[in-house]
């Protein structure tokens, strides 16, 4: 452990986060000793199922820290995080403070919020990219313009959100309840929501290109103007369901 806090260790940073991974139902930052062991989890992460095509080519920006900053500051301001967020207090100053140089305050990537409550909370523009949120309560949360790419949202609880003009390109939905939420203008291409409930939700204008909605419930939703080439629905009830648009 001492080696460990003492070396100068590289961890991955995506969309101006630390990069972190899901292994055994634990959310791990990844760090490497040099660019050579970095190139080594690149190869071989473009290999796993569900990796992106160009892990192995692509350039992989990453953040130079002290194996003590990491153990001392970084990982324990998570959970200072995650309690500020829940009880309604400045998380984003908490953000600033420990993504110096190189964060924002909006910048939450890869953060394991796992049966977090987060009802009503303003995360407008917020970067939750690879974000763990499986059985959050985000009712009536703000996602306005939020980027939740590859999120893990898995049994989550987004009654009412307002998630217009946000991303959840490639995330997981599965199994959530998304009732009379907003989604209009929103990306959710290759989004899986296989057995989610999206009563009356409104996916006016979005792109659901790819989208998995097998066996879920879209009852009366608005998906008006969607964008729905290659759109799975093996299942979903659509009763109701408004397809067309409302243009003469």
């Amino acid at each position: 452990m001492g080696e460990l806090r003492r070396a100068l260790v590289l961890v991955p940073v995506d969309s101006g986060g630390l990069w972190a991974a899901e292994l055994g139902g634990v959310r791990w930052i990844c760090a490497f000793t040099d660019e050579a062991a970095l190139a080594r989890f690149a190869r071989a992460r473009s290999l796993a199922p569900g990796s992106r095509a160009d892990d192995a080519t692509r350039t992989w920006d990453y953040a130079a820290l002290r194996g003590a900053r990491l153990l001392d500051e970084i990982v324990p301001a998570l959970e200072g995080v995650r309690a500020a967020l829940a009880g309604g207090g400045d998380w984003r100053a908490l953000v600033r403070e420990w993504t110096l140089p190189w964060g924002t305050g909006n910048d939450l990537a890869g953060i394991p919020l796992a049966g977090a409550g987060l009802g009503g909370v303003d995360l407008k523009d917020v970067i939750l990219s690879y974000a763990d949120l499986r059985g959050c309560d985000l009712t009536d949360a703000f996602l306005t313009g939020t980027d939740l790419r590859e999120a893990t949202l898995v049994n989550a609880t987004l009654t009412r959100v307002n998630a217009g003009l946000c991303d959840l390109s490639g995330a997981d939905l599965s199994g959530a309840n998304a009732d009379d939420a907003v989604f209009s203008r929103a990306r959710l291409v290759g989004t899986r929501l296989s057995g989610a409930s999206l009563r009356r939700v409104k996916f006016v204008a979005a792109e659901l290109g790819d989208a998995d909605f097998s066996d879920a419930d879209l009852s009366d939703a608005v998906m008006v103007a969607a964008r729905t080439a290659g759109t799975i629905l093996d299942g979903a009830r659509l009763e109701g369901t408004r397809h067309r648009s409302l243009r003469p």
